[in-house]
């Protein structure tokens, strides 16, 4: 895991923004990349999973 804590957080609020307008499968990394304006592969360096991005 990558040790930004802000960046995670912000990761994680993007996902919760995906989540909640698209549903569970359009929660992607892509997806919570795009919503948290950074590169992407970004959220596959602070999650190993998507179980692990709703955790």
């Amino acid at each position: 895991m990558a040790k930004n804590p802000e960046r995670r957080v912000a990761l994680t609020d993007a996902a919760i923004e995906v989540l909640a307008q698209e549903g569970a499968r359009g929660l992607t990394f892509r997806a919570v990349d795009a919503r948290a304006g950074v590169p992407v592969g970004t959220a596959s360096n602070y999650f190993s999973s998507r179980d692990d991005l709703f955790m």
